[in-house]
């Protein structure tokens, strides 16, 4: 008796439906580096804008700029109307950069709030500890409040934060001193040179990518720029965010040690003050003719002396 076999007598109709999108996660990790003024990140201070990171401009003597960076083996970044990134001398062009200008940085899908700040902030240096004449007297040009807005003459770029993480990553190789100006020492020791922004878990659901717009602080056309992971399955996207001398970049970005010179530029940050004068500025602790040469994995990677970051407010 032969066997008996099923036979499909019609095609059933193909419906389309709606498949729920699995959510993933990655993570985003920012490094802050060079004249990085990080204000109000407590958000407790009412004489202060909302949680952000301002980079001052300095003059052509100092030749600091802010900029924005990626290594190009573990990110990729693609634009429409931005300016192209370049390669940054004398990393073997695995670094690119683009210079701010007087920008305004937005990272989409991490709306401006109030950042989870991690005990290790205690170790940037304080502006209220070395200079506590200045306590809460500001610049308004840096320092904004209400409908004020930055005067893109003194500010290269600002940048609001959302509700990722804070926290402060390096050390100096050696300590630092602040002096007030009777000459007498009002600070010294060990302080942070990189602060980092992360955020985990930064959730999506089809290919990780971020998108950073720079818009022009004074008005005019913005730039968005997508960035996303260059390593197969990782889910992780790192910047560089800095303020650092032009001829230095790569320093920071290798994370050279700094050298022990004192470190004029520091008044740029103190700009933030309305208090006249410079400010304290900070000197190396180390005897001449004893620090080694340059090392790498360990300095603030400037050839100027440490250029911060710093925190004004001690909020």
């Amino acid at each position: 008796m032969p066997a008996k076999v099923r036979r499909v007598k019609k095609l059933e109709e193909v419906e389309d439906v709606d498949v729920e999108e699995v959510e993933k996660v990655g993570e985003v990790e920012i490094v802050f580096t060079g004249l990085c003024a990080f204000l109000n990140l407590s958000n407790t201070n009412g004489t202060m804008p909302d949680p952000s990171v301002m980079m001052p401009r300095t003059s052509p003597e100092y030749k600091h700029v802010p900029f924005i960076a990626f290594d190009k083996r573990e990110v990729t970044v693609s634009t429409d109307d931005g300016a192209p990134f370049q390669y940054v001398n004398t990393t073997n062009q695995d670094f690119y950069y683009r210079i701010l200008d007087g920008h305004y940085i937005t990272l989409l899908d991490d709306p401006v709030g109030w950042p989870n700040v991690l005990p290790s902030y205690d170790l940037v240096v304080r502006k209220d500890d070395y200079w506590p004449d200045a306590k809460n007297k500001w610049d308004r040009r840096f320092v904004p409040i209400g409908d004020m807005s930055h005067d893109p003459r003194f500010v290269g770029a600002h940048m609001y934060l959302g509700a990722g993480t804070v926290s402060a990553e390096r050390m100096t190789d050696f300590p630092w001193e602040f002096r007030d100006e009777q000459g007498n020492p009002s600070l010294r020791g060990y302080f942070a040179q990189e602060m980092v922004y992360r955020i985990y878990p930064f959730r999506y659901t089809t290919e990780f990518t971020i998108q950073i717009v720079l818009e022009p602080i004074e008005g005019g056309l913005s730039e968005t720029y997508s960035f996303k992971s260059a390593r197969p399955n990782v889910d992780k996207i790192k910047l560089w965010i800095g303020n650092n001398d032009a001829d230095d970049i790569h320093r920071a970005l290798l994370r050279l040690s700094s050298q022990p010179k004192k470190a004029d530029h520091f008044e740029f940050l103190n700009d933030v003050s309305s208090v006249s004068g410079i400010g304290p500025v900070p000197s190396p602790l180390v005897p001449k003719g004893t620090f080694p040469a340059p090392i790498s994995g360990g300095g603030t990677g400037s050839d100027t002396g440490y250029c911060g970051p710093f925190n004004p407010n001690g909020g």
